[in-house]
């Protein structure tokens, strides 16, 4: 072959998803609020933007200015700067701000989508919005998640998507829909980041959206069309909108009446009988309507003891656990295409919970989609070894053949390849997933459990061997733990939990650090939000309710780098457990956003989204660009921090290449050759284009080239056991 350019990684398959674009954001903090022991490089201004992992090493940035009123842009630096931010001396209010890339062999690419900086009132504040007051009374709901979206493919975050709890009295995050009636039933609203409402969905009667472990909300491009769609459990009662008219539209399944099902009832929360439909739906990002749904198919739901269907209600104990409610995740489960998965239960009357994994996808006609539907059932209390559940689920392809797991701390499941692994351990509330000790390959699993002497543990995410175990005196719940980098002269994690009162590092050996020396009351989500490599925490000094204080705090000197709540005189806080309503990199360079409610122990009036103004001299691609990051991001139940399939802390390597590479041709097979890379038509190789073998391609014979093979790049990124044979005089 000859070639310009040949890229091996041992990688998962070019991966069907929207495109991420430069991210350019502007932020200022100053004023009489910010916290006085922020660290001085953090005040002031900062623009940033992304480093995207298509772009070769060495590429370099120029930063542009138009101010309001002008036609043209700037260049606001003479000499273009390797790292993806910068600290300009004054932002000027509604003026546009944008990068351009600086190739190695000094070609000036296009300029970047520009922001448009508004001078916010709150410091590090890049949005701002009051939710609106017409359809729903805002006084009445509070938000629990949000769900960043581009609703036009443009690679920016242009809106997001929040659930709108109805909160009358105190269980508005319970498991049963005791305050939730017909007309007071939860919504899921769309906002523009300018605070601008796209669109309402009530969810009717009978499901709880956001409740407990539960969120059943998603957003990610499912149909692969290149704009943001929104996955919901809907059933009868749920009402879409019409865009059109600007109000409540049809319900579940295109219906025009509530009752979608026919069988006289909507809401079934006082039945003794029936248990109530069970749709997901597909939903348009820019209107609020319906394009697709499908109903689970009840047959399948079955462990061999509990079976579930539409006639059973007696069988379980309350209305929350008779709706098969739970948490939803988006999963590469073919390495090419996105699937939902869910991860639900019910509970009978003996107290005994049955877990089920549910999929659904669309069928593929090369780029076309079509058929959404409920794809494949996994019952987990038939399974050995035991695979115990944990309150979250975490995305991530363990085994490295290009094709995600969903993993639920105790075990980690392909429902579409029958893959199953378990290191039998217990439940627990805490779990990560990640390269923890970057000396050992593959990534590891950090557990904590609930009911046994075992306390904490790592194991290998891919065979569940136990790497390492921690055990109690006596047996006790330990509740929490944490596991990031928080110490930069050790390379690898640190972990840390109830367990004990050490600070372990990645081996299992104890650090010089102690929970109690560090002043360690707590364990929190991390948030990269400084200048370094290690993770800070989202912490509060107390409490974890509705109008809980969030800061972001250096984990063992306790510095305070922003306070949320005070800076925004108390109008922004955290929810239950100490969450922000968003947590991770979603504008800006590889450093993370915060998104917080406007709210108090009554309601959710409004959002406000957070992102650094300290600079950094470290410059890592785009976290959504790696795909256990992403997969993570889409998941909520307990919410935790998303994590990276590669180790991103001290001493950290140059990160792997993620499966975001586009290219004009991609390998199918010796009869047919090439087709388009969204695999839509079948396309002629000609010289001088981009070539890419994956697993998507035929490899169960060799390729014969027989001639020159001049293609400007040649991506061999195929994964485990997808090798790729060539052979001929080409």
């Amino acid at each position: 072959m000859l070639l310009s350019l040949v890229l091996t990684q041992p990688l998962s398959a070019q991966r069907l998803r929207q495109k991420i674009g430069r991210g350019v954001v502007a932020v200022n903090r100053s004023g009489s609020t910010i916290a006085t022991v922020a660290s001085a490089g953090g005040q002031g201004n900062l623009i940033s933007w992304r480093k995207l992992a298509e772009e070769p090493e060495g590429t370099k940035y120029y930063v542009y200015r138009r101010m309001a009123g002008s036609e043209n842009f700037t260049k606001l630096i003479a000499r273009a700067q390797t790292v993806t931010n910068y600290k300009p001396t004054t932002l000027y209010d509604n003026c546009e701000y944008a990068i351009s890339a600086l190739t190695p062999d000094g070609v000036e690419g296009p300029l970047s989508q520009p922001f448009k900086y508004v001078k916010q009132t709150i410091p590090n504040a890049w949005f701002d919005f009051d939710f609106d007051n017409v359809v729903i009374s805002r006084n009445d709901y509070r938000t629990k998640f949000v769900w960043p979206m581009d609703t036009d493919g443009d690679g920016e975050v242009d809106a997001v998507v929040c659930d709108r709890l109805y909160a009358s009295g105190t269980s508005d995050d319970a498991e049963n829909l005791d305050d939730n009636t017909a007309t007071t039933s939860h919504k899921v609203q769309a906002y523009r980041l300018n605070g601008e409402l796209m669109w309402t969905v009530d969810m009717g009667p009978n499901v709880n959206i956001s409740a407990g472990q539960n969120d059943m909300v998603v957003v990610w491009d499912i149909n692969c069309d290149g704009k943001a769609e929104v996955m919901i459990k809907s059933s009868d009662g749920t009402r879409f909108w019409n865009k059109q008219n600007e109000t409540w539209g049809k319900y579940a399944r295109g219906s025009s009446v509530a009752d979608v099902d026919g069988d006289g009832i909507v809401d079934y929360r006082s039945q003794s009988k029936r248990n109530p439909p069970f749709y997901v739906s597909v939903i348009d990002g820019l209107t609020g309507e319906e394009i697709a749904s499908n109903e689970l198919k009840y047959s399948e739901v079955t462990d061999g003891v509990d079976t579930y269907t539409r006639n059973n209600r007696a069988d379980y104990m309350s209305f929350g656990y008779a709706a098969m409610d739970g948490h939803f995740a988006i999963c590469y489960l073919d390495g090419i295409h996105p699937s939902l998965v869910m991860e639900c239960l019910d509970r009978g009357t003996d107290k005994n919970h049955h877990n089920y994994v549910f999929t659904w996808d669309y069928d593929w006609q090369g780029n076309t989609p079509s058929n959404w539907h409920h794809s494949a059932t996994w019952s987990r209390n038939d399974k050995k070894p035991w695979p115990a559940e944990f309150h979250q689920l975490r995305v991530a392809d363990v085994n490295g053949d290009g094709c995600d797991e969903m993993i639920q701390g105790g075990y980690s499941v392909n429902p579409l390849k029958g893959w199953f692994q378990s290191p039998g351990i217990g439940h627990g509330d805490r779990f990560i997933v990640s390269d923890i000790d970057p000396d050992r390959p593959g990534m590891e699993v950090y557990a904590i459990q609930q009911s046994a002497l075992l306390g904490q543990l790592i194991y290998d995410a891919e065979t569940a061997e136990r790497v390492k175990e921690w055990y109690l005196p006596t047996v006790f719940d330990v509740g929490r733990g944490a596991c990031m980098d928080v110490d930069a002269s050790r390379k690898g994690y640190e972990l840390y939990s109830f367990t004990d009162d050490y600070i372990y590092d990645c081996k299992g050996e104890k650090t010089k650090y102690t929970r109690s020396g560090c002043g360690i009351n707590q364990m929190f989500e991390g948030v990269w939000w400084n200048g370094d490599l290690q993770r800070e925490e989202l912490s509060s000094p107390g409490g974890s309710n509705w109008d809980t204080n969030l800061h972001v705090t250096q984990v063992l000197n306790k510095a305070r780098l922003i306070e949320f709540s005070k800076e925004s005189s108390w109008a922004t806080h955290a929810a239950n457990g100490t969450r922000p309503a968003f947590m991770g990199d979603i504008i800006g360079d590889w450093r993370e956003e915060v998104i917080l409610a406007k709210q108090n122990g009554s309601s959710s009036t409004g959002l406000v989204g957070y992102t650094t103004a300290m600079p950094t001299d470290y410059s890592i691609y785009c976290l959504q660009q790696d795909p256990h990051y992403s997969g993570d991001c889409t998941t909520r139940g307990y919410y935790q921090h998303p994590n990276t399939s590669f180790y991103l802390g001290g001493g950290m390597p140059m990160p792997p290449l993620p499966p975001v590479f586009v290219a004009d041709l991609r390998w199918k097979n010796m009869i047919e050759g090439y087709t388009t890379y969204d695999m839509g038509s079948a396309a002629a190789y000609a010289d001088g284009k981009s070539v890419m073998f994956d697993i998507s391609g035929d490899n169960r014979a060799p390729i014969t080239v027989d001639s020159p093979l001049n293609a400007s790049t040649i991506y061999l990124m195929n994964p485990r056991e997808h090798d790729y044979v060539f052979n001929g005089n080409g």
